[in-house]
């Protein structure tokens, strides 16, 4: 998993997925039940970490930013 450090100096972590999934809600939860370490929603870990319930690991590193892709669906108007 390639990381940048608050210098902008980029590191490769090596990591062995115990689970994986595209569901957020779902990693969320199996972090806060101890499966071990995992990215997250910054807006969404910041307070479990506040309150203790998770602990921030690497906090000089980050994940690069990603694109957030989104897709509008209008119902079709019946007349």
């Amino acid at each position: 998993m390639p990381l940048t450090g608050t210098g902008g100096e980029k590191a490769e972590v090596r990591i062995r997925p115990a689970s994986r999934s595209e569901n957020s809600l779902l990693n969320h939860q199996a972090l806060l039940s101890g499966v071990g370490i995992g990215l997250g929603h910054k807006m969404i870990l910041d307070p479990l970490i506040a309150e203790g319930r998770l602990e921030h690991v690497l906090p000089d590193r980050h994940y690069a930013p990603h694109h957030v892709h989104a897709s509008t669906h209008r119902a079709a108007s019946f007349r």
